[in-house]
């Protein structure tokens, strides 16, 4: 919060909020039911939830394959109605969602991987300390464990 007070205070504005993008290409079903990761994100969600409740913009859900509308309708009532309204659920139809990114958010500001028109050293622009405000990631993170064939992808 002091990182969001300060950045608040440099451009003179009030009111910056998150945008997460879950990015669900190459999730597995056992990935998907993995206990300690859907407990993690569940914490993760109750925690802003309760203390940073105007913080979160959109949670926009990208690539998700078709049996997470089933597991998310599972874990739905655990997440406050206020957040789920700001969550859109999409599936692999990257004109769909990449639309509806361009509609609602500066396209500037993301990855082309995502629909933007942020320019970097890779699709997820894994060097850019203003799309990834704790410094760069190393492109190993957002590929690590991927099957060969998708990594190609990227």
């Amino acid at each position: 919060m002091r990182e969001v007070r300060e950045h608040e205070q440099a451009l003179n504005k009030r009111g910056i909020r998150l945008v997460q993008i879950v990015d669900m290409e190459g999730y597995s079903y056992k990935e998907l039911m993995y206990k300690p990761g859907l407990d993690y994100i569940l914490q993760t969600q109750k925690i802003f939830d309760e203390n940073y409740p105007e913080m979160l913009h959109s949670v926009i859900i990208i690539n998700a394959p078709r049996v997470f509308s089933v597991l998310f309708n599972l874990v739905k009532p655990l997440i406050s109605k206020e957040t789920q309204a700001k969550m859109s659920v999409y599936g692999p139809n990257e004109d769909e969602w990449k639309a509806v990114i361009r509609e609602k958010f500066d396209v500037t500001k993301f990855p082309k991987r995502w629909g933007g028109s942020r320019e970097g050293s890779d699709l997820f622009c894994s060097q850019d300390t203003e799309v990834w405000p704790d410094g760069p990631l190393p492109l190993k993170f957002f590929s690590k464990g991927m099957n060969k064939s998708l990594r190609k992808k990227f």
